[in-house]
């Protein structure tokens, strides 16, 4: 009998300090209604950003050592349910997501990514696994916001095959607010005033060479020794006099360009370097007067270092948004050019590009510690839920019941 006692303290033991471990991988999601969804813009910082939940979203860091972060899904069954997924980013990198029923991997790098579709494998519980992959990854703690929606049921208890369409491209960007202190100081129409702005062949034909007096926004560089090393909100009406990092910020209107003069240029082989961060989701350009080059990038972070257009004296780069995105109304986005200082013997340093940082004003961010990770695990596919936590502790409960009646 004592025997039997011991042999089951020592399985209550191992499934307890389990249960422990599983317990503690996966958190449950707390769905709110759709029409009671907050439509106020919050910041990714904020210490109360998961008690406002803009559009329902939630806030969540992922960890630089290599962690993933698992989240479970309850209330899912039904035949041929559906469940959206998105997600926003704050910082460069590419994020996945993956789930323990089918393993379907989805990874995106852009600003926000969405995913719709059947509920895997029909499944009542889906326990979804987030995890960095590929460059931006070793950077730091990632911060983003995250959802889930599953389809309700309709009057007759079964599911629209055509929900996933119905559903709306807004996310906690979408609620941002430009201040009045942060507008661009130029911008000039990207169609004729007689014609219509409808097809992309507009928009690259009215993208023109500006000459630099068309143009009245200089650039003001600061001294790289002498940047703020101190995080600022986008939407801070301050922020162009803080300028983390030499950083600026603009807003480019609807169908419109945004110009600026970048002066002292001139050098044999100089260089030049510029970087632009997105606030909201989009496919930006930019294209100088000289070469008429075009730069494009849907990445939150963009640099591009080479050198000077045509070896100019002063360049002028416009600025312009194409593509998806673009149509959902003014986009905000931080800027930078930095032009190479000549060496001592007055000549430029042919591998200076390869010299640069991969600073961006996010990468000033400070999580806040009321902003944990709901769970971490090492392993993508092998977490639970904590339900199952809850049941395993129950098993453990009675385990140790039978041990004492053992040793009675």
């Amino acid at each position: 009998m004592k025997f039997c006692g011991i042999f089951l303290l020592l399985v209550t033991y191992i499934t307890f300090t389990l249960s422990l471990r599983l317990y503690q991988t996966c958190e449950d999601w707390d769905p709110i209604p759709e029409d009671s969804y907050n439509q106020t813009f919050v910041s990714i910082t904020d210490p109360k950003a998961n008690e406002v939940r803009p559009l329902g979203f939630k806030v969540t860091t992922l960890s630089v050592h290599g962690n993933a972060t698992c989240v479970s899904i309850g209330d899912t069954g039904g035949n041929n349910r559906h469940i959206e997924i998105k997600w926003e980013l704050q910082q460069s990198g590419q994020l996945c997501v993956t789930n323990q029923q089918d393993a379907n991997e989805l990874c995106g790098s852009t600003i926000n990514h969405d995913s719709c579709g059947t509920v895997p494998g029909g499944a009542f519980e889906v326990n979804y696994t987030f995890y960095c992959q590929g460059d931006g990854c070793e950077g730091g703690d990632k911060i983003f916001w995250y959802r889930f929606v599953v389809e309700s049921p309709m009057e007759g208890g079964g599911y629209d095959e055509n929900w996933c369409q119905t559903r709306d491209l807004n996310y906690p960007s979408s609620l941002v607010q430009l201040p009045a202190s942060i507008q661009p100081s130029t911008t000039t129409s990207q169609k004729n005033d007689a014609e219509s702005f409808t097809t992309k062949r507009v928009v690259m034909s009215t993208v023109t060479s500006y000459s630099n007096r068309s143009c009245p926004e200089d650039w003001d560089p600061i001294p790289e020794d002498s940047y703020n090393q101190t995080y600022v909100l986008i939407t801070d009406p301050k922020a162009n006099e803080a300028r983390p990092l030499g950083f600026k910020v603009t807003t480019l209107p609807f169908q419109k360009t945004f110009c600026v003069n970048v002066g002292d240029t001139g050098g044999n082989n100089r260089h030049i370097e510029i970087k632009w961060e997105l606030q909201q989701d989009g496919t930006l350009f930019v294209k100088d007067n000289q070469e008429m080059n075009i730069l494009r990038s849907s990445s939150i972070n963009q640099n591009n270092c080479g050198s000077v257009p045509s070896g100019a004296t002063e360049v002028t780069y416009t600025f312009y948004c194409q593509a998806n995105g673009c149509e959902g109304g003014d986009k905000m986005f931080w800027y930078r050019f930095v032009v190479e200082s000549p060496m001592e013997d007055g000549g430029y340093d042919e591998n200076w590009c390869q010299t640069r940082d991969s600073k961006y004003p996010s990468s000033l961010v400070q999580i806040s510690a009321s902003i944990p990770p709901p769970s971490t695990t090492t392993k993508r596919n092998g977490a639970v839920s904590s339900k199952t936590g809850r049941a395993v502790i129950a098993l453990c409960t009675i385990l140790t019941f039978l041990a004492a009646i053992f040793f009675m």
